[in-house]
């Protein structure tokens, strides 16, 4: 049986996507990786330098929200791949391509987290946005993954925002 090699320019229309859509995706996919990316690495940097009273629960919090934006990075770096498009790999290229300032003076926890809660609600309304792209270009896979990270987001804001909002009623 011989098979024909598929060509980098035709691979998205092998899964029903013409290049123009794939195009738009990657845009879509590529700008995500690079804010999930920023945001992983502000929600390490919540972890290694927090100093507080509630240190120990910020830090189990934080540990396991940064495991879990690693998963999301994957998530999305492969289904660019599965479109036929190369991930962005480097700093250079995340810097580029994220929507986010980074934050470089000292904060307390409180502002800490009122950062990381700032950011995901941001990338929330992008997820919504791109989501609703993605199903228009009929690219249903990606709204599916970008849907999952979406309930990953709102629930991690509102974990963070909960406590936020405990310590001011006290």
């Amino acid at each position: 049986m011989v098979t024909k090699e598929i060509s980098k320019s035709e691979f998205g229309h092998h899964i029903g996507l013409d290049d123009k859509r794939v195009q738009e995706i990657a845009g879509l996919l590529n700008n995500m990786l690079a804010d999930i990316h920023a945001l992983y690495l502000r929600t390490l940097g919540c972890h290694w330098n927090m100093e507080d009273p509630r240190f120990y629960f910020f830090h189990e919090l934080l540990e396991n929200q940064y495991k879990e934006l690693a998963e999301e990075q994957d998530l999305v770096a492969e289904k660019l791949r599965q479109i036929g498009k190369k991930a962005p790999a480097t700093m250079q290229e995340y810097k580029q391509l994220m929507s986010q300032k980074e934050s470089l003076e000292p904060l307390n926890a409180d502002e800490m987290i009122e950062g990381l809660v700032a950011i995901y609600e941001q990338l929330i309304r992008n997820l919504r946005r791109d989501v609703e792209r993605t199903t228009t270009l009929e690219d249903f896979g990606t709204a599916d993954i970008l849907t999952q990270i979406l309930r990953a987001f709102e629930k991690r804001a509102w974990l963070l925002r909960s406590h936020l909002l405990k310590q001011q009623e006290a």
